[in-house]
């Protein structure tokens, strides 16, 4: 398990938490959190809801395979089941196709 492996500075999920419901998703989130050094950080990356955005990047979010695509508050409640420290950020300028993308940096 990553437990084993590290302990680790940067853990980063690039496009996983939209493919994962909510219980598996704080799984490893807790895991993740349990591999990190003091001072660690996780790095997430993925399509997301938000209120204002263009119907081409909605219907991207709504057709995309992972069944768990979130809005901002409930990807922000799945990290802060178990950090304290969560930064957010919502970008629609990371792809050349109009789409919405949430970054969030967990801090141990």
């Amino acid at each position: 398990s990553a437990a084993r492996e590290g302990p680790f500075d940067v853990v980063m999920l690039n496009g996983l938490l939209h493919h994962l419901p909510d219980d598996e998703a704080v799984e490893t989130i807790r895991t993740i959190h349990g591999s990190l050094r003091p001072g660690g950080r996780l790095f997430t990356l993925d399509g997301c809801y938000v209120p204002v955005q263009s119907w081409i990047a909605r219907m991207m979010l709504k057709y995309d395979r992972g069944e768990y695509v979130r809005n901002t508050s409930s990807y922000r409640a799945l990290v802060e089941t178990v950090f304290n420290k969560v930064e957010v950020h919502i970008d629609h300028s990371l792809s050349w196709f109009p789409y919405t993308w949430i970054v969030m940096v967990a801090r141990v």
